[in-house]
């Protein structure tokens, strides 16, 4: 595989990663009643939206084809979600949990691709302000945890 394939590559884990985190937060925003949550959701949720678009444009940009769904976990993740939601009685605190446990996915997988000494300064650039960005919604994710 060439270096430019391991690139896309892990352009496409984080596409999927942030593609799951997305729905994610949707399903997070539907399964909440109180506004401010349910608008940091949906702020969290159009972020990632965000993310896989840049990542896309890059991966094309590299001549690859990019991640076009999230992953099978990601949807058994946000049945759970809507499980323990109606389980708990749509109680702010099980979602928002839940939530943070999904982020963490999105946390190591970040962390994962700037382990790769592989990539070019400028995509290495964009992962880096996109994993900062990532492990503060996973700190307020805790912070909202913790306050719960």
């Amino acid at each position: 595989m060439t270096a430019n394939n391991l690139v896309i590559e892990t352009l496409n884990a984080l596409i999927e990663t942030n593609r799951d985190a997305e729905q994610g937060f949707r399903t997070a925003a539907d399964a909440v009643s109180d506004p401010a949550i349910k608008r940091l959701f949906g702020a969290y949720a159009r972020q990632r939206a965000e993310f896989s678009k840049e990542l896309d444009d890059e991966v094309q940009r590299l001549g690859g084809t990019p991640q076009r769904r999230g992953s099978v976990s990601g949807s058994l993740h946000r049945a759970l979600m809507n499980l323990r939601a109606a389980v708990s009685g749509r109680q702010e605190d099980a979602v928002i949990a839940e939530a943070e446990r999904g982020d963490d996915v999105a946390v190591a997988t970040y962390e994962q691709a700037l382990r790769d000494a592989g990539l070019p300064a400028d995509v290495r650039g964009v992962i880096m302000r996109q994993a900062a960005l990532v492990k503060e919604a996973h700190a307020r994710l805790s912070d909202l945890k913790r306050a719960a």
